[in-house]
């Protein structure tokens, strides 16, 4: 405890004593890259790390690593009680960086701005990311946001909750190359797209509201990672009026390929459940899974990766409300012959590009359950196919793949 009211008084000329609960602090005012640099350096094992209430103004990142049982925390009454402004930084650095932690927590505050990413965790195990509002406001121009608001990436035993995350170029909720992650009670918006599990494995992404983005929920394995994924469920999300435009920068990667206007997108993933979603209101389609072909159709390069799969497999969909989507396609939907048929009307509810490995039938890539009143097309995306034009809408027959899939119960 002397260690905490010392550090409050050097830091901000405080002499209250330290808030209920913490063991260091901070005040707004004064050079707050310094002050709250100084509080992570000089914290142990076990410490409760607080920010009063107010705006501190930073001018690069602050980091903290190689420490156990820390908890980071806004002490207000709200969470935007106390901001974290992030704008005056420079170029390429994350506003709050967190690697080779064991039980660390933030929690309570918000946090903008931010040149790359806002809140930026690796290599640790056991994280909770509670109630944390993170994105970029108009003190960036679009081009100018970073890639992730709330970015856990190769970690383990990940939470993220009760938060909100917007205004990211690429996704506002990643959480990537990881083994088990909960994402729970989360709004992300305004964000290219709103959530994404990457490459990870055992993974439970439910009662979120993902709208307003270019596309609500991505579900991707990509080449070239260290990590391959499977097991993920996602259920009762309210995934609405993902209609936005991609505002992802070319050189951001393979966000920037993504039609806006996308619920749900599963691709090249194995091992997902999909149930009891409200899927309303995307102005491409409602959920699309596709391989890998699909992107490198789009313009990505042909991965350099002899074992990654490009193929999605063991996907089962069921349960889930859909309606209004595919009124008004991108243009990368309208391309597909046959994808309004009649001319002018609206794209299926679900939409599947049709491939699978050999040998495979179209139940072990995709299952869906056989009631609703939801439609779906598969697509003819084999580059080599002579029969269809090339992604010609091939079938909208439910019955290969109205089936029972494997249901998905993530371990944490």
């Amino acid at each position: 405890m002397v260690l905490g009211l010392t550090l409050g008084l050097a830091a901000c000329g405080g002499d209250d004593g330290p808030p209920e609960g913490c063991d260091r602090w901070v005040d707004p005012g004064g050079d707050a890259r310094a002050n709250v640099q100084t509080m992570f350096e000089e914290a142990v094992d076990g410490d409760v790390l607080c920010f009063t209430p107010g705006t501190y103004e930073f001018d690069d990142g602050v980091t903290i690593s190689d420490k156990a049982d820390i908890t980071i925390r806004g002490t207000g009454a709200e969470r935007e009680d106390v901001l974290l402004n992030f704008a005056g930084m420079g170029t390429g650095n994350s506003g709050i960086n967190a690697s080779s932690m064991t039980n660390f927590t933030i929690a309570n505050m918000r946090v903008v701005d931010a040149a790359a990413n806002d809140v930026f965790i690796t290599d640790s195990d056991f994280v909770t990311i509670r109630n944390v509002s993170a994105g970029w406001t108009d003190l960036r121009a679009p081009a100018e946001h970073g890639r992730y608001a709330l970015y856990p990436v190769q970690s383990s035993h990940v939470i993220v909750e009760d938060s909100e995350a917007f205004g990211s170029v690429d996704a506002g909720i990643y959480v990537g190359q990881t083994d088990r992650c909960i994402v729970r009670n989360n709004v992300a918006h305004g964000n290219v797209a709103g959530i994404e599990i990457e490459n990870s494995t055992n993974c439970e992404v439910h009662n979120n509201v993902a709208r307003n983005n270019s596309a609500g929920i991505l579900v991707f394995e990509l080449p070239g990672l260290e990590r391959q994924g499977s097991r993920t469920l996602v259920h009762h999300n309210e995934i609405v009026d993902n209609s936005e435009e991609n505002f992802a920068p070319s050189d951001v990667g393979i966000i920037a390929l993504v039609p806006p206007g996308i619920g749900l997108m599963i691709l090249a993933a194995n091992e997902v459940e999909a149930h009891d979603n409200t899927i309303t209101g995307n102005v491409s389609t409602g959920v699309a899974v596709v391989s890998y072909v699909v992107p490198i159709a789009l313009g990505a390069p042909v991965p350099d990766d002899a074992e990654y799969d490009f193929f999605p497999e063991s996907i089962y969909l069921h349960d889930n409300t859909y309606s209004n989507n595919g009124q008004m396609p991108a243009s990368a939907i309208l391309l597909i012959p046959g994808s309004q048929d009649p001319p002018g009307s609206t794209v299926e509810d679900i939409v599947w590009d049709g491939m699978m490995r050999e040998g495979m039938e179209a139940g072990d890539v995709l299952c869906i359950d056989d009631g609703g009143s939801y439609r779906m097309a598969v697509i003819d995306s084999d580059p080599t196919s002579t029969s269809d034009p090339p992604f010609a809408v091939q079938s909208t027959d439910r019955a290969p793949v109205t089936c029972t899939g494997m249901t998905i119960d993530p371990e944490f």
